[in-house]
C-alpha cells in the first residue's frame, strides 16, 4: 500500500532471544501504518493436545509500548493478541485471547481460532490508525506452546 515504516529483527542468545526493533511511520498513509516480521516455520497444533503460547517480554528503553503476536491461518482473517511492552514479564495466552482481525480492525463475524488451521506467526508494531508512532525495540524471549493440562 505505499507505507514507509521498517522493522527487523534480531537472532539473540543463540536463539533464546529475539530482537524486533524498526520506525512505525504514520505520516506516509494518512494515520495508518505497521511494521511487522512473519514467520511460515509454524509447528502443526492440535486443539485437544495444546491450550495457547507463552512469550517473556523484556521492554527496551525509549521504545513506543503496543505490540501483537499474529498467527495466520489460510483465511483472510488473523488472529491477534495484543499486548503492553510495559515491563518485564512472562505473557501466557490460550488460543481464546487471540482476537479475529481483516486489515488491522476487528471481524466480528470470523470464527474462532482454529490453532490446527495456523499456518504462520508475526510480531507487529502498528500505529492504532495514529495512535502511536516512532521508534520501537522489544525483545521477546522463547515462544512456547502451553499443553493442556491432564
Amino acid at each position: 500500500r505505499g507505507g514507509s515504516s521498517t522493522s527487523k529483527v534480531e537472532v539473540l542468545n543463540n536463539g533464546e532471544r529475539i530482537m524486533f526493533s524498526g520506525t512505525l511511520d504514520t505520516k506516509t498513509l494518512g494515520g495508518a501504518g505497521f511494521a511487522s516480521q512473519t514467520t511460515r516455520a509454524f509447528p502443526s497444533f492440535s486443539e485437544s493436545k495444546y491450550k495457547g503460547l507463552k512469550f517473556q517480554v523484556f521492554p527496551q528503553k525509549d521504545s513506543i509500548g503496543s505490540f501483537c503476536i499474529i498467527l495466520k491461518v489460510s483465511s483472510r482473517a488473523n488472529y491477534q493478541y495484543l499486548f503492553e511492552a510495559s515491563s518485564a514479564r512472562t505473557i501466557t495466552t490460550t488460543w481464546s485471547d487471540f482476537l479475529p482481525f481483516v486489515r488491522g480492525r476487528p471481524a466480528k463475524k470470523a470464527p474462532r481460532l482454529d490453532p490446527r488451521k495456523i499456518v504462520g506467526m508475526s510480531i507487529m508494531c502498528r500505529s492504532y490508525f495514529g495512535m502511536q508512532e516512532g521508534d520501537f525495540k522489544i525483545v521477546l524471549g522463547k515462544i512456547s506452546s502451553i499443553l493442556q493440562s491432564k
